[in-house]
């Protein structure tokens, strides 16, 4: 199904596109998402002392030291998101080949650092490398959902998951430092060896070039819907009236359509990196001394990116505005439950965030591939990560807000998020009616052949 120039061959042989999506997903889901396994990681370097200085009195438990276990995630999940920018115009500049190799080799080297060092300084900075490493191994990988053709919400959404399925490797890791009594050290220095093959395999089998669609006639399945001679452009529709000038970087930045959907995007990612660097200390506070129901949240958490297959084929079948509505209902049900002091009722919260947080992302990628193509994908999806991520940023100060003045009291801030949360159903709806002006637009302008290109199935 590949149709590009630069068609990756190991041992004589062509890739079949199964593979390299295979390797893909391998990627993503070992290294690109570790970064939002946090709640385990956190649970692993409490049960460390790590940090514990920060506490005057010979305590072990105070504001200042949650504070630097915040700081260690805002700075790496910023990263994570952030780090997408730089590393989309690498990707755009060098291919895929050459981003994926430095991306992976950052990852490794900040695991290498985050396992040997104990100082907040150090671990920040360790967690950003692994952060934006992740991310760019992600964006390195995603193109190769150009060669499943009208499966590629699917196959988009599927990377997705896989990223938040890679949270599972530091729940992992924090179970077998309290079962087995393995060291931090070890366990991300094997991490980090792992980050390294994957570099190692990426110069022998991705390619330098992104990846192109299939053929019309490679994208046709067998039978009745067999390739047939294409239909002859109708009078009222010359070719002379279809422009083919490619749509420039800056017509696709500030069109409606990107734009509102950024703003939907950022809105939700704000509360869920909220949700994603706290959600241990809220269970915590709602009586979860010994870390189990944090090990349940880790699990769903992960095991929630089974729902991305779904979420794509919803996409396009449904088109991307219903299915966004439901995937902001499902944020907003998560926030509400967390705002409840029973314990035993978070597992609905904890269903809700991770389908809803894995499609939310899941959306904004597939809709950016199908709406504006690869040409530019790494500045749009980057760029767009890069501005969320910033806004993200809010999440410390909110931190320090509930900790210092409502006294660890998270129903506030999550009652903010609730309402922030529940706002976005307007956006959804300007995405709907922006849509439906431009597919009205190309009606008139293209043979109908093409009306399909413009329809709100993103």
């Amino acid at each position: 199904m590949y149709a590009g120039a630069d068609r990756p061959r190991v041992l004589g042989r062509t890739l079949p596109s199964w593979s390299l999506f295979t390797y893909a997903f391998v990627c993503v889901s070992l290294v690109s998402g570790a970064v939002f396994g946090w709640p385990a990681m956190r649970s692993l370097l409490r049960r460390e002392g790590t940090l514990a200085d920060r506490c005057a009195g010979g305590q072990t438990e105070c504001t200042q030291r949650e504070l630097g276990f915040g700081l260690i995630f805002t700075i790496g999940s910023w990263a994570n998101q952030a780090g997408r920018l730089p590393v989309g115009a690498i990707l755009d500049r060098y291919g895929p080949r050459v981003t994926l190799m430095g991306s992976a080799l950052a990852f490794a080297l900040g695991s290498a650092i985050f396992g040997a060092l104990s100082s907040l300084e150090s671990l920040c900075a360790a967690y950003a490398l692994i952060g934006m490493g992740g991310a760019g191994v992600q964006l390195s990988v995603q193109n190769v959902s150009a060669l499943f053709g009208s499966r590629r919400n699917t196959a988009m959404s599927s990377l997705s998951g896989a990223f938040q399925f890679g949270s599972v490797v530091y729940l992992l890791f924090e179970v077998a430092n309290e079962q087995a009594g393995a060291s931090r050290l070890s366990l991300l220095s094997a991490h980090a060896a792992v980050a390294f093959l994957i570099a190692v395999v990426a110069l022998l089998i991705w390619p330098t070039r992104p990846f192109a669609p299939p053929k019309p006639r490679e994208a046709e399945p067998p039978g009745e819907d067999a390739p047939k001679a294409p239909a002859p452009t109708p009078p009222s529709a010359p070719s002379a009236s279809v422009s083919v000038t490619p749509p420039t970087l800056w017509s696709q930045l500030s069109s409606s359509e990107y734009l509102l959907m950024l703003a939907f995007f950022t809105g939700n990612a704000l509360h869920a990196q909220f949700t994603a660097g706290t959600v241990g200390q809220q269970l915590e506070l709602k009586g979860d001394d010994d870390g189990t129901m944090t090990r349940v949240y880790a699990a769903v958490f992960s095991t929630s990116a089974a729902s991305t297959p779904f979420f794509g084929a919803a996409v396009d079948r449904y088109g991307t505005v219903r299915v966004v509505t439901v995937v902001n209902t499902l944020l907003v049900v998560a926030n509400a439950v967390l705002m409840v002091p029973n314990l035993a009722v978070q597992p609905i919260a904890f269903l809700c965030y991770g389908i809803g947080r894995v499609c939310l992302w899941a959306s904004f990628f597939s809709f950016v591939g199908a709406q504006f193509g690869f040409a530019h994908y790494g500045v749009l999806a980057g760029g767009g990560l890069a501005f969320a991520a910033c806004v993200s940023l809010l999440q410390y100060p909110a931190l320090q807000l509930t900790l210092e003045v409502f006294d660890s009291n998270f129903i506030y801030i999550n009652a903010v998020w609730v309402a922030l949360t529940i706002s976005m159903y307007a956006l959804i709806w300007r995405v709907h009616v922006t849509l439906k002006r431009k597919e009205g637009q190309a009606t008139h302008a293209h043979s109908p052949s093409s009306e399909s290109h413009t329809s709100d199935k993103a």
